[in-house]
């Protein structure tokens, strides 16, 4: 018996065609299909059939149409587990997964290759799950497959280049550049194509109609590898001949945009969607023990990504995450660049907490973090009552090989804190760093344009696809929000929701815009202390103290000499409080959650405490990944920064200047990384949940607006009296991320937890 669902759901018995009468009937066979031999709960299949009102009658009512399915299609096809149904069949008897089968298979030979994916595509007799096209759970699978179709309509043609069909693909590429007007390899490959068809001028015409098409309706050009090959044509390249030409540029030359034509909206989001391959979650990461064992796997693109399991860290020093005798451990290697991938590749720690209840859900929390920092998020216990929690190493950061430190950044840092904030002495010593750090790693190859968020994002795909994974769950903080929109717009399919703590816009920069968060903040913290009747006693003039202090002491900054609690070898570094400085530790006082302490510090002025506390707060590790942190901020964060609109909020605000000279947005310059911050769509509809604090300086509830416009279907909770969100230790926040982890699409009741959040108790009121 033979099961289809490249088209309508057919079912195909040794004797004829297994019809299955009745729409529910069918949707309860097709869900099962989608999830071949694994369980599916009662609650899923009822939510198929009936969605959001099921009848009172609804699990008795399921349990005869699985006795219906089992009368057509035999005893033995269903099996019953303790919360639902499996389906219990041969992979190999279900079209799209022989089709999936014959799309991941490694084959070399351009005969085979043409072959195998000429029958593979003959399978398809339309659209996958056709008959369930309303139905979530199959526009999910659908996409996906359609993802699998294209990628190998893609390879065929390139087969059919080697094998020298250049005129016979040519009307084909023609109608799959009018039906996919944003799939950039599929001009590429009819670029070549005409022009191995002694048609330059016409293969130069199809790079113009694309170019012109990306210019008005995104204001785009065409990608870097799409006007090399133009250029090649021009020039008639010899190496247009060789066939291999778009196998090796095709992972580059695969890129989706997305236009405001509605109908080509639908199928560019469809297209970002991941390919995940279905089996059970966790296959490679399943051992108890921690021998090491691999696995490849070949993605859609092309390049191989493999995976071992490796013993976990045995002596977690402060930047390790905090373990417990379940984890488990194994790294994730990657290209470096995908545009090139038998180039350099790149090793990822990757952390696994599993889950602490008895029926975990399928879906895990993916943390997307960059430097561990001491992290607790994936081993919080609160947060594995949902499903296994994963951390990945972010590329260059902690857990990455190679890991781009700077000792000369570390260095330079270190003694901006002896000078005032503003001596333009910092900034030129850290430009000079940077450069010097910026040397050594181009010196060694490494690819510093390739740390950026487009390519992290393909990094969590890419472990999904190694972990067989079909849904994430992504939770992100600060900047990393970028880069939980980048994967989620990007891959669509593979995410089931989105968690932020927060939030900075992926369209913003953090520098703009962050004197008006940190007045708003400053100015809701007086408020805290103006509606508490003894703080208000007490310090009744609030502002106007900050101010007066920041002005005292950039008059006549403060010296201290103070250890560095951060340095791997203790060293003792000159600390100078002037004005600038002192409102960034207020800042930060604010963010961590210790505003209570700010009225008695201002107001006893303990500069000795105050220099204690700047070089805890203002200095950083010496292993920081100074260089993963420049590659970022310059391709994902500086790309639309306005320097004149940071001098009109200084001039503005004089005494919160300071933030717009931040030394860290000049040293860009010295980076030389080009920015790319061409961000992957929106991702309509993928439930998301933004949580940011009241008296957060950094970010604000402008931002979290800003962000929920790309996301489109979002909670903001702005959690009162709060610094920056921690989702670790707050039993509101926990309670909150539980209710929405549970079921991302219901309502959450917003504000019953976060009205009984405590005003701040301001110390010596």
């Amino acid at each position: 018996m033979d099961f289809r669902i490249l088209g309508t759901l057919e079912v195909i018995a040794d004797g004829g065609d297994g019809e299955i009468r009745g729409a529910k009937l069918r949707t309860v066979l097709g869900l099962l299909l989608v999830h071949p031999n694994q369980p599916v709960s009662n609650d899923a299949l009822i939510d198929a059939i009936w969605g959001d009102a099921p009848p009172p009658s609804a699990v008795g009512t399921l349990q005869t149409y699985v006795y219906q399915l089992r009368k057509a299609l035999g005893p033995d096809v269903i099996r019953t587990g303790p919360t639902g149904y499996a389906l219990d069949v041969p992979t190999e008897r279900i079209d799209a997964y022989r089709f999936e089968h014959a799309v991941m298979a490694r084959v070399e030979q351009p005969e085979t290759v043409a072959e195998r994916l000429t029958q593979a595509l003959g399978w398809w007799r339309g659209a996958a799950l056709a008959d369930f096209d309303g139905a979530e759970w199959a526009r999910t699978e659908a996409a996906r497959l359609e993802l699998l179709r294209i990628d190998a309509t893609e390879r065929l043609i390139d087969a059919r280049l080697t094998l020298g069909e250049h005129a016979a693909v040519i009307p084909e590429l023609e109608t799959l550049t009018n039906r996919h007007p944003l799939r950039e390899r599929f001009y590429a490959q009819l670029m070549l194509a005409l022009y191995r068809s002694d048609r330059q001028a016409d293969a130069l015409r199809v790079y113009a109609r694309l170019r012109d098409l990306l210019r008005d309706e995104l204001g785009l050009d065409p990608s870097r590898e799409l006007g090399e090959l133009e250029r090649a044509i021009l020039a008639q390249e010899p190496e247009l001949d060789r066939p291999a030409l778009i196998s090796a540029a095709s992972p580059a030359i695969n890129k989706v945009r997305v236009s405001k034509w509605p109908h080509y909206r639908g199928a560019a989001i469809a297209l970002a969607a991941t390919i995940v391959v279905g089996a059970s979650a966790f296959a490679f990461f399943a051992a108890s023990s921690h021998r090491a064992r691999a696995t490849t796997d070949l993605t859609p693109s092309g390049y191989q990504v493999r995976y071992r399991a490796v013993p976990c860290p045995k002596n977690p020093t402060v930047r390790d995450l905090p373990t417990d005798s379940s984890e488990l451990c194994g790294v994730l290697t990657v290209p470096e660049n995908r545009a090139r991938p038998r180039g350099r590749t790149i090793d990822l720690e990757v952390f696994r907490f599993p889950a602490r209840v008895t029926r975990p859900a399928a879906d895990p929390v993916v943390q997307v973090g960059g430097e561990f920092v001491a992290s607790a998020l994936p081993a919080d216990t609160a947060l594995r009552t949902h499903g296994d929690s994963i951390y990945l190493a972010g590329r260059g950061f902690y857990g990455s090989s190679p890991r781009l430190t700077c000792p000369e950044v570390n260095a330079a840092m270190s003694a901006s804190l002896g000078r005032t904030v503003r001596d333009p002495r910092t900034t030129s010593d850290l430009a000079a760093a940077v450069r010097k750090c910026r040397a050594r790693f181009t010196a060694r190859g490494i690819d510093l344009a390739a740390y950026s968020a487009a390519e992290r994002a393909t990094d969590v795909r890419d472990l999904a696809v190694v972990l067989r994974l079909k849904r994430i769950n992504l939770i992100a903080a600060r900047t990393m929000t970028i880069e939980a929109r980048e994967i989620a717009g990007r891959y669509p399919s593979l995410v089931r929701s989105v968690t932020l703590f927060d939030v900075v816009p992926p369209e913003a920069n953090p520098w703009n815009g962050e004197i008006a968060n940190a007045t708003g903040a400053l100015d809701r913290f007086v408020g805290e202390c103006l509606n508490e009747p003894t703080c208000a006693r007490a310090y009744p003039h609030l502002r106007r103290q900050i101010e007066d202090l920041y002005n005292a002491d950039q008059a006549a900054p403060l010296a201290f000499v103070e250890e560095n609690p951060w340095a791997i070898t203790p060293t003792r570094i000159p600390v100078l409080l002037d004005g600038d400085r002192v409102l960034e530790l207020t800042l930060d006082a604010l963010n961590q959650g210790n505003a209570a302490l700010v009225p008695a510090a201002i107001a006893t002025k303990n500069g000795d405490a105050a220099a204690q506390f700047a070089a805890a707060a203002l200095t950083t590790p010496d292993d920081t990944s100074w260089g993963a942190l420049m590659s970022r901020n310059c391709i994902d964060l500086f790309g639309s920064v306005s320097l004149a609109g940071l001098d009109i909020e200084a001039k503005a605000t004089p005494h919160l200047g300071f933030l717009a000279d931040d030394p860290l947005l000049r040293m860009c310059a010295a980076w030389h990384t080009p920015p790319t911050r061409t961000f992957a769509p929106g991702p309509a509809g993928t439930p998301t949940l933004i949580m940011i604090g009241a008296l957060d300086p950094n970010t604000s509830l402008d931002w979290a607006q800003q962000t929920a416009v790309s996301f489109g279907h979002t909670t903001i909770i702005q959690l009162p009296h709060t610094g920056a969100v921690d989702s670790t230790v707050d039993s509101c926040v926990q309670r909150l991320r539980s209710d929405f982890l549970a079921n991302p699409t219901r309502a959450i009741p917003t504000n019953a937890c976060a009205r009984a959040i405590a005003p701040v108790t301001f110390a010596g009121a």
